[in-house]
């Protein structure tokens, strides 16, 4: 019954044109400048530094797909995964070649002009970024991300964004693996990255 249901609902929206989706390659680099805070444990048997903004060395791309569904008129909502590629970058104790990322968001963008037949409007998008990191003390364990920018499409399909996107990093440090006197077992924080985003794409209908 409940397949049956959802097949209905399927049928009606693409009948109504409400699904759709675009695929895009874009470029960031990342901004602002690196903070360094300081950590001690009571009693003072470890002292640490940490990264509490940081950003990545080198510009780094990604290749995203996202399914859309049209709520009312103009509102699209959808859902959006792909990969992130980012080469030599640093993180607390080491740096690797290349690291890969998979990113799970919620999206949504509403148009707000037409020029001729081309729409310019704004585009957001919220989620998870899942990757795992092991260091000796530091274990990086998924981001939240979000991006918040403007689009065009134009009337033959191509898709231009230009946004603004927030990362950060969860870190967890085992404090034992530092001192076996310290009560505390672990600290947590996050790393915070800023950066700005050009991507280009096709939306496919």
């Amino acid at each position: 019954m409940v397949s049956f249901v959802f097949l209905m609902v399927f049928c009606y929206a693409k009948s109504q044109n409400k699904f759709g989706a675009d695929i895009s390659f874009g470029l960031l680099n990342s901004f602002s400048n690196d903070v360094i805070k300081n950590y001690e444990t009571k009693p003072p048997y470890v002292k640490m530094g940490y990264f509490s903004r940081k950003k990545y060395d080198y510009p780094y791309f990604n290749i995203l797909a996202n399914a859309t569904y049209r709520i009312g008129k103009k509102l699209k909502t959808g859902l959006q995964t792909g990969m992130y590629v980012h080469y030599r970058e640093r993180y607390s104790t080491s740096q690797r070649i290349t690291t890969l990322t998979v990113p799970l968001q919620i999206t949504a963008n509403y148009p707000l002009l037409k020029i001729r037949a081309n729409t310019l409007g704004i585009n957001a998008a919220a989620g998870i970024l899942f990757f795992s990191l092991h260091e000796y003390v530091h274990k990086y364990k998924n981001s939240s991300l979000v991006n918040l920018g403007l689009f065009y499409k134009s009337k033959n399909g191509g898709l231009l964004k230009i946004a603004f996107e927030k990362q950060s990093d969860f870190v967890t440090v085992d404090l034992k693996a530092l001192s076996q006197y310290v009560t505390e077992e672990t600290f947590k924080y996050s790393v915070k990255r800023l950066a700005i985003a050009v991507s280009y794409g096709v939306v496919i209908k």
